[in-house]
């Protein structure tokens, strides 16, 4: 098995998985049925629309080979990237829209790219007399890193145009990768409107100083300061988890959960690693495999249980249960009382007028 990409602390590269979204919507033009290509993947259509939900690196460079099979597009990276979804960026897609100019909204993608993911870093710094917004991928397959390199320099441009409401082309764009066989310069033109270079120093877009002070479309001050109070306290929390493995067993967790299944060789081998090491490592953090899964578990039910529509065996189920009466036993073992009697005391608490906090 190849090893994953991980930093230099051991902790393996992660995104969003909503960060797929704008690959999964545009190979459906291509009348690909994109269900098969998830499910290969252990994933879901509502996995991909969870932003809270990151995945490994590798999961996102396997879809990304996938889809550009199914497409059959050399360019499948590129003209995905022309698809504005503000959505597909998380909190920061609406950041971006609430800010003040074009050069805000650069200097915001910096700061909190984090929250969409691990797979590359932003950088913005003058390049002979211009401003260069570069990015550097922390990808390891050459083709899923190529499309990814393309498709996010195409998302800054298709974006930027709409929410700068603005068609400024940018002075030049530059691709670390050499031109791809079967296509040319000018179907990068195209695209940006200006001249393309390929086996460059770096990957980005290289504008005049002045696009930077373009006003944006519907900026609101207001609003943007609760949407970066959000993004701050966000980003607090994957700092908290994403340098220990007890948080990358929480992200595996989160992801079985989502589907029902739950598998301990599964998570291992997805962490690249055998049950045993895994233990050893959570050991170490003062923790174990089955406390990590019962404290989510025990998190989720009581999520479940605050609305009545799901019934005790749908939540068992969902929570992988195989037995209704495990889940049962489990309950009253975290929380005194059984499932039932759990959602009645805290219907009788709403009812009473007062905040019931699980």
């Amino acid at each position: 098995m190849n090893r994953v990409d991980r930093d230099d602390t051991g902790v393996e590269r992660e995104a969003s998985a909503s960060a797929l979204l704008r690959y999964v919507h545009a190979v459906r033009q291509y009348g690909v049925d994109t269900e098969s290509a998830l499910a290969a993947l252990g994933l879901q259509q509502q996995d991909i629309q969870n932003s809270q939900l990151r995945l490994p690196s590798k999961t996102h460079e396997r879809l990304m080979l996938e889809l550009v099979s199914l497409s059959g597009d050399r360019l499948f990276g590129l003209n995905a990237g022309l698809i504005v979804q503000p959505d597909a960026w998380t909190v920061l897609g609406y950041i971006l829209i609430n800010s003040a100019s074009v050069g805000d909204a650069m200097a915001r993608v910096v700061s909190y790219e984090k929250l969409i993911g691990e797979l590359g870093t932003s950088h913005i710094e003058p390049l002979d007399g211009q401003i260069c917004m570069s990015w550097q991928a922390h990808l390891r397959d050459p083709l899923a890193k190529r499309h990814m390199v393309e498709n996010v320099l195409a998302s800054w441009f298709s974006f930027g145009q709409w929410v700068a409401d603005s068609k400024h082309p940018p002075c030049k764009v530059l691709f670390e990768h050499a031109l791809p066989d079967g296509v040319s310069n000018t179907d990068y033109e195209h695209v940006f409107g200006c001249s393309v270079y390929f086996d460059q120093p770096k990957s980005g877009i290289v504008v005049d100083e002045e696009i930077l002070a373009l006003p944006l479309r519907q900026p609101d001050a207001a609003l943007l300061t609760a949407l970066e109070n959000h993004a701050q306290k966000q980003l607090l929390g994957l700092d908290a988890n994403a340098q220990s493995w007890t948080g990358l067993v929480q992200v595996e967790l989160r992801r079985q959960l989502q589907i029902g299944v739950i598998n301990k060789s599964e998570v291992a081998a997805r962490l690249d690693m055998s049950e045993r090491t895994l233990q050893r490592y959570l050991r170490r953090e003062g923790t174990h495999y089955q406390q990590i899964l019962d404290e989510l578990r025990q998190k989720q039910a009581m999520q479940y249980l605050a609305d009545p529509e799901h019934s005790l065996t749908d939540i068992a189920q969902a929570l992988g249960y195989i037995e209704t009466a495990s889940f049962f036993r489990k309950f009253k073992t975290w929380t005194g009382m059984t499932p039932g009697e759990y959602r009645d005391s805290m219907l009788s608490e709403l009812n009473n007028g007062h905040d019931f906090i699980g």
